[in-house]
């Protein structure tokens, strides 16, 4: 089951105690999460010091656009194969020049049922919600 909003607020503030440490700075790339991680990472006290860029490519168009995916990722394999995540970690990173990327285009916002379809996933039984195909 994903994290409510006060784990998620406690994991980011792990996140970036843990970036910070490593001077290590963050972009990430999202989709099914809708900016939800960019949030939690921003409503932690001096996350400007790890945190730089995040983009929420909600639509295969603007995964293309904005990231750099190829349609041919998207059709053949889909928006939430390993292959796309690995393409916006890729443009998420060439955007923002940075040493972390983190894509987000296959986790759940909330828990699914097997069988059930949402976007362009499917979940399947003894399959996670969320978990990435591939």
């Amino acid at each position: 089951m994903p994290p409510d909003d006060r784990q998620l607020l406690a994991l980011a503030g792990e996140a970036g105690q843990a970036l910070s440490a490593a001077g290590w700075r963050v972009a990430l790339a999202e989709s099914c999460t809708g900016g939800w991680l960019c949030k939690a990472l921003t409503d932690v006290a001096g996350s400007s010091e790890y945190f730089t860029a995040g983009f929420t490519t909600y639509s295969n168009e603007s995964k293309q656009q904005t990231l750099g995916v190829a349609a041919e990722t998207l059709v053949s394999r889909g928006a939430v194969s390993r292959e796309v995540v690995l393409q916006m970690a890729a443009g998420a990173q060439r955007l923002s020049e940075r040493n972390w990327r983190c894509p987000s285009a296959a986790l759940p916002v909330r828990r699914r049922h097997a069988g059930e379809t949402r976007g362009a996933g499917v979940v399947r039984p003894g399959q996670p919600a969320g978990a990435i195909k591939g």
